[in-house]
């Protein structure tokens, strides 16, 4: 007696007799059908709807192949690919004859972009050799602080920053901004900047609009303001009354506390990093703190402020412990602020420590008409070498306030 046992059918083969109503020849091919060539993604359970940038969305392809060899299929990337990662699973695969296999795409925008653009399918047959199909990919973003390279429009250059990357003036969106590109910055520690930027959003604090986090792209964007910063307004334009230099101190001191109480330290306070707005009293802020690069949150990588040790910042206005290489906290912003309200207060800009505190002594020694006793009081609890004696951003908020309920 004589059995004769049927081959087993593959899962492919099945799965190809399942689906193949889906399917459609696609267009010129020789062997490969496809479910549909063009793919718009969306959030889960919604359509045409902008998908939210860093978030995962997916979709699926179906590919079978009806030729008589084995194919090897492939993924070529569009080329505004740096905007978005898609990832196709599996990447690669070897499709049997008669057989079908499903592919999920799996889309991630990268920046705020409108994309419409073709992929391609790649079939690779020994016997027929390659042949490439055409896929359509549709998405939208909402509006996120990740910019789209596209979105800038330089217009013109400023100068350097500390990283030797260019800052530019030029619009984003339409709206005027300062970029600040930080090409030759480790990403690392440019991720930890936008994180610290993203959670600081105070009227005394310069806005950001976001960062373009694209390959040879990283750049910061922020609000522009025609006054420039502090140092520049300093040094070109006369002295104004001693209310609006306590008014520009003031609006320092609000920004620190709010990031103070926020978890955040700034650890670079001067002149550079504050930009002017507007000499007028009547305006409610008249400069905007700025230059975030070296600021930290706590959130980020430490459990508690005491835990700071490094140095950094710009040495006339680093506090004796920061200098000294010991555990620090917030009160290094404080006497960064007094150093910086002294240049302020005498509107003049000192290009050593020893020159400003010399300054500093004689002013004190012999008096002047720019410090205030009220004022100078508020320096002088700045500027307190102990950290534990010096005061805090709250205490420098209550000065300020008791000197202007005087004025």
């Amino acid at each position: 007696m004589s059995f004769i046992f049927a081959k087993k059918e593959s899962i492919g083969k099945r799965y190809f007799k399942l689906v193949k109503n889906q399917l459609k020849v696609c267009d010129g091919s020789k062997y490969l059908l496809i479910n549909k060539c063009n793919f718009k993604f969306s959030n889960e359970n919604e359509s045409a709807v902008e998908l939210n940038v860093n978030e995962q969305c997916n979709d699926t392809l179906i590919l079978a192949n009806t030729g008589k060899k084995e194919i090897t299929i492939s993924f070529e990337k569009g080329k505004n690919s740096n905007k978005y990662q898609l990832e196709p699973v599996p990447a690669i695969y070897k499709l049997k004859p008669n057989e079908a296999h499903d592919f999920t795409l799996k889309m991630t925008p990268l920046c705020t972009s409108k994309i419409n653009e073709t992929l391609y399918v790649v079939a690779e047959s020994k016997k027929e050799g390659i042949e490439k199909q055409k896929i359509q990919i549709e998405f939208s973003t909402k509006i996120s602080d990740y910019i789209d390279s596209c979105d800038i429009d330089e217009r013109e250059f400023l100068g350097l920053n500390e990283y030797k990357d260019m800052i530019w003036r030029g619009y984003c969106r339409g709206k005027p901004v300062i970029i600040d590109y930080r090409t030759n910055e480790d990403h690392q520690l440019f991720e930890r900047e936008v994180k610290v930027l993203e959670s600081m959003r105070c009227p005394t604090i310069c806005y950001f609009y976001g960062a373009c986090h694209l390959p040879h792209h990283e750049c910061l964007v922020f609000d522009y303001y025609e006054l420039g910063p502090l140092n520049k307004i300093i040094s070109e334009r006369e002295m104004p009354s001693e209310k609006i230099r306590a008014k520009i101190c003031f609006d320092i001191v609000k920004a620190l506390f709010y990031m103070h109480e926020n978890g955040g330290i700034h650890r670079d306070v001067r002149p550079e990093n504050i930009y002017g707005i507007s000499l007028e009293p009547s305006m409610e802020v008249n400069v905007k703190l700025a230059g975030f690069s070296k600021a930290r949150t706590f959130s980020i990588q430490w459990k508690d402020k005491e835990e700071f040790s490094e140095e950094t910042g710009t040495s006339i206005y680093m506090s004796p412990e920061l200098l000294q290489h010991e555990k620090y906290d917030t009160k290094v912003d404080v006497f960064s602020f007094g150093i910086t309200m002294i240049q302020i207060i005498n509107w003049k800009i000192y290009k050593s420590k020893e020159l400003l505190m010399t300054a500093y002594e004689q002013e004190k020694e012999f008096g002047n008409d720019f410090l205030s006793s009220e004022l100078k009081d508020i320096i002088e609890k700045c500027l307190e070498k102990e950290p534990n004696k010096r005061a805090t951003m709250g205490d420098i908020v209550q000065l300020f306030r008791e000197y202007f309920s005087k004025k």
